[in-house]
């Protein structure tokens, strides 16, 4: 069995349980000599799933005496050795109602007997010592991955999907929206599992409402099952979906400064064997921020200096809405379909000011450059799922299809002048792109014997990006011209055909996983108007394995390997320049090659009284690395380009702590030591570099009087330097306070993101005959006010202590 990290809220169970136990050991009657053996699983009457740390009683029928007990294990599953005789079972979980199982007669020379599937049903009231204030993130820690359910952490709501990402231990969102998990880039991002059209557009992340996720789940050294993109892992996103019979759901109003405005909804009805979802967001932000750079460089003898401000101010209505249908055909098969449609509409206006230096520090030009963008993209998704099970309650058969739309332009118009010359420099430029993408994925598990399971799969994804790109500039008679070298339209196809095998097997303390994966890739990029075709083809194979040994009910060790591709991204490869800012400039390459990785994970964890402890060291050994560097251009400029580099060994300790100082105050401590040795050049200039680094996030949560909760989180992130310079540290502190209010229906939250305001990038770049300090800000602090309401549905204790947020691009 695996051992989740839900200690705390199933607290009261895990008393119950052991009450049972204890009132076992205390004299009652049963002999020691069982031999029969009694199994079952237990489920949510609704949703099907399987419910843990049930516990689980047995009673002597004739005077209802407790005898024993147990507590399920993740699967829902449990096992009691009895005598042969006459007893009732007492199931209880917190939330939901008692189940009795009356008239269990076990006969002499009976081996075993399976009651099957023993549903618990919702309580339709709450106990008091469950009303608990507040909700943090909860970690689950599973064979191949670690699930963090999402709640309502104060100090990101009313965010969007980034912030959720970048409070995760171990993830960090940088100003361009790139996410990293453990200090790299090389990540693949899911929705439920699969592409996403949610997933579509520049500012896809910052798009999508919190409110509309239910957990999240990192794979950090992912088995054969999942696609073999992305080097350090997967994050997967789950939505929020409800199967409860009747009608329910919840609605969220919020507001804030800088202008924040949303609303959302979950929705669902379920009659019989049809069921209705409805998911919707809608929400307005505006995002100021800015900052500064100083460069040096030296060209030719000359020495060109420069320092600038750049204050934007991002601003856009975002919405989506999710249609849905599951047809419980029977109670073997289920259909589910549904549709989603994102619209996005953005308007950026950005603002730099240019200082030309001379070496006393003396104004030689000052040079202001507006650009007002705007940007909008819609995105439609349409889904298909068939779920087949088996009388086998281990055998199971799905099938996926989805078919995503994206259509994403982006305009923008550039005005520049300065003091030096009364020409006023006008340039425009556009950028729009069309996205198909489609997938076909089937997955089917048989078990073979006792505990021992087999799986296999096949899948197939097809991609097809349209991108065109233009900019113009006005000459003296007001005619707009192509600017050289900026015209162009890139077409981008990208077929995948895997299938993979798992083999796995529970062994009482010892369990393992082994797979192997197969993925043929087909990518050309073509620049249809300088007409350069660039195909690429290659069969790769992919293995994995995981091992976990239970040293006892406190303490578990695991192991794991597998191997990983990373492919380049599509804006990677786009040749075209970015051109807010023409002195600092960002540009794709189309030979960029793919990237591998072999990754080696250990893992330890500890319960102990008041908390618990975990700890991952890992090591990864990658090729062809994808890394992002800066050139300096001929006038005093830079343009960053992605390349392959050589190796890089990586090498990291992750750990984290759970404690409770006393029943109102609890604590998380997650910290992530990192170093990478990267080997490699670029045109002559070496790009090796020795890294090391740091990270830590505090996370408290207290209990107050008066049903109030307030939440803190402390995150900083240590110096990192890199193949050019470093980053510099940041640090940040969020805090919020809740209540319940409505007979405990809704919920009011107050909270500021950035209390001190010191949510900085700061970065510095030192190579030959270049130097450049720069700092950005992409939001300022913020504070948030958010109602929620829920509609027949009690906050219950499996709701509470998770994490919820949303951010930046």
């Amino acid at each position: 069995m695996n051992i989740s990290l839900r200690f705390f809220k199933y607290l009261p169970t895990l008393i119950f349980a052991f009450s049972a136990i204890l009132a076992f050991g205390q004299g009652t009657s049963v002999q020691e000599n069982r031999d029969v053996m009694l199994r079952g699983e237990v489920q949510d009457q609704f949703s099907g799933e399987p419910l843990e740390f049930v516990a689980i009683s047995v009673f002597r029928e004739m005077d209802s005496l407790l005898l024993t007990g147990v507590i399920s294990d993740v699967d829902g599953r449990f096992e009691i050795e009895l005598q042969a005789g006459a007893y009732f079972l007492a199931f209880n979980f917190i939330g939901y109602q008692e189940q009795i199982v009356p008239g269990i007669e076990l006969l002499d020379g009976e081996k075993e007997r399976d009651l099957g599937i023993i549903t618990l049903s919702e309580a339709t009231t709450l106990l008091d010592e469950v009303e608990v204030v507040g909700e943090r993130t909860q970690m689950e820690l599973k064979l191949d991955k670690r699930v963090y359910n999402i709640g309502k952490d104060v100090s990101n709501t009313g965010g969007s999907a980034s912030d959720v990402l970048d409070n995760l231990p171990s993830i960090q969102v940088d100003i361009e929206g790139n996410v990293s998990l453990r200090g790299s880039e090389g990540v693949r991002i899911l929705i439920d599992g699969k592409p996403s059209g949610l997933l579509g557009g520049a500012d896809a992340l910052r798009q999508i409402p919190s409110d509309m996720i239910e957990s999240v789940e990192v794979v950090t050294n992912p088995s054969a099952r999942y696609e073999a993109e992305g080097e350090v892992g997967i994050i997967n996103i789950i939505l929020k979906k409800d199967k409860r019979k009747g009608f329910n759901g919840s609605f969220g109003l919020t507001t804030g400064w800088p202008e924040n405005f949303g609303a959302n909804y979950g929705l669902n009805f379920r009659r019989k064997s049809v069921n209705f979802f409805s998911n919707f967001g809608i929400n307005y932000r505006d995002s100021p921020g800015g900052g500064t750079t100083y460069q040096r460089a030296e060209q030719d003898g000359e020495v060109l200096i420069f320092d600038s401000e750049q204050t934007r101010s991002r601003a856009g209505l975002n919405g989506n809405i999710q249609l849905g249908t599951d047809f419980f055909l029977n109670d073997r098969n289920t259909l589910t379909t549904s549709v989603l449609l994102k619209i996005s509409d953005g308007q950026n206006d950005t603002k730099y000011i240019y200082r030309d230096l001379n070496e006393a520090g003396e104004v030689l030009q000052l040079t202001d450059r507006l650009t007002d963008e705007m940007e909008r993209s819609y995105d439609f998704e349409g889904a298909l799922n068939y779920r087949k099970t088996f009388e086998d309650e281990d055998r199971l058969w799905t099938v996926d299809f989805k078919y995503i739309l994206t259509d994403d332009t982006e305009l923008s118009d550039y005005v520049q002048t300065s003091d030096t010359t009364e020409t006023v420099l006008n340039q425009r430029s556009s950028n729009t792109e069309d996205e198909v993408n489609y997938f076909f994925q089937t997955d089917y598990a048989h078990p073979l014997w006792e505990n021992s399971i087999a799986e296999m799969g096949a899948r197939f994804s097809s991609r097809r990006i349209d991108n065109e790109f233009l900019v113009e500039e006005q000459n003296s008679l007001g005619d707009w011209n192509v600017y050289p070298g900026l015209d162009n339209y890139m077409i981008y196809t990208e077929n995948i055909l895997a299938t993979y095998l798992i083999f796995g097997s529970d062994l009482g303390a010892f369990s393992y996983q082994l797979g192997v994966r197969a993925e043929y890739s087909d990518i050309t990029t073509e620049l249809v108007k300088t007409k350069e075709v660039n195909p690429r083809e290659y069969l790769n194979f992919f293995p994995s394995v995981h091992l976990t040994y239970e040293l006892d009910e406190a303490n578990q060790l695991q192991l794991s390997y597998s191997r990983r591709i990373n492919r380049p991204r599509f804006r990677h490869l786009l040749p075209f320049y970015s051109f807010g800012d023409n002195r600092n400039i960002f540009a794709g390459n189309p030979d960029l090659n793919p990237e591998f990785t072999q990754s080696f994970e250990t893992g330890y964890l500890h319960f102990f009284d008041r908390g618990s402890f975990l700890t991952s060291l890992y090591y990864r050994y990658r090729t062809d690395i994808i890394e992002r560097i800066l050139i300096p251009t001929e006038d005093g400029g830079s343009l960053r380009l992605p390349i392959n580099l050589a190796t890089q060994h990586a090498f990291g300790l992750e750990g984290n702590v759970s404690y409770d100082f006393f029943p109102w105050w609890r604590n998380n401590v997650n910290f992530n030591f990192y170093r990478a040795i990267t080997a490699g050049n670029y045109e002559g200039q070496d790009l090796s570099a020795d890294a090391y680094t740091w990270s830590g996030r505090w996370n408290a949560n207290f209990k107050l009087p008066g049903e109030v909760g307030l939440q803190m989180a402390f995150d900083y992130r240590a110096p990192t330097r890199n193949t050019q310079g470093k980053d510099l540290a940041r640090y940040t502190l969020d805090a919020g306070v809740t209540r319940d209010i409505l007979k405990g229906n809704g919920t009011l939250i107050f909270s500021v993101r950035d209390l001190f305001n010191t949510r900085r990038w700061n970065n510095i770049t030192d190579v030959e005959n270049f130097y450049r300090e720069q700092t950005f800000q992409w939001r300022s602090r913020q504070f948030l006010l958010t109602f929620n309401y829920r509609l027949n549905r009690k906050k219950r204790e499996t709701d509470l202590f998770k994490g919820e947020g949303g951010g930046e691009e």
